[in-house]
């Protein structure tokens, strides 16, 4: 006569694929807060660049236009190109 109640082996099972269940939502958590803190890391390394402009120097007390570019940022930047327009020139 076989048993058709809940027998150990069918515990053992059920026990084992819950651990297999828990075992691969726990490597998905820790991937995705690797990821996260990958990009962290990247955005915290990048160069930032800050514009302004002017037209009064207050050190000089003059009347001028001046541009300014400052590397806010950790890493160095790289400036490939800049172009300044007035009225199209």
């Amino acid at each position: 006569m076989k048993n058709k109640g809940f027998t150990s082996e069918k515990l053992n099972f059920v026990l084992a694929f819950c651990a297999v269940l828990i075992s691969a939502a726990s490597f998905y958590a820790t991937y995705l807060q690797a990821e996260a803190a990958d990009k962290q890391v990247k955005a915290m390394t990048l160069p930032l660049l800050q514009y302004g402009t002017g037209n009064y120097k207050e050190e000089d007390r003059e009347d001028i236009i001046y541009f300014t570019i400052n590397n806010a940022g950790v890493v160095p930047a790289l400036i490939k190109r800049l172009r300044f327009k007035y009225k199209g020139e």
